[in-house]
């Protein structure tokens, strides 16, 4: 099973914008603890210098240990990972779970 952070981004898009966010929330519900890492961040980060708002998920990714970090905020995306989460869009994250379910 493979574990995610998902930023605020994927909550906030659900709702507003469907699609893919949608799908994932939606499978997520009665099993969100399970799915995510809850996390308290316990380090200040200061890695995405372009929006330092987007350090807190970082934060919570340091802490939480997920091996991905879902987001549309291009600010992330553009890191491409952080240090052993790799950091992907709400559709990569569907796709490789697709894979997933079909290999495993």
């Amino acid at each position: 099973m493979i574990s995610a952070t998902l930023d605020t981004s994927v909550y906030i898009r659900a709702p507003h914008f469907g699609g893919p966010a949608t799908l994932i929330i939606g499978h997520a519900r009665g099993k969100l603890l399970a799915l995510g890492n809850p996390a308290s961040p316990t380090e200040i980060l200061h890695a995405v210098k372009e929006d330092p708002a987007d350090n807190r998920i970082l934060e919570c990714v340091a802490t939480a240990t997920s091996d991905f970090i879902v987001s549309e905020d291009k600010d992330l995306l553009r890191l491409g990972r952080f240090r052993l989460a790799r950091i992907v869009s709400v559709r990569d994250l569907i796709d490789l779970a697709l894979t997933l379910g079909k290999t495993g």
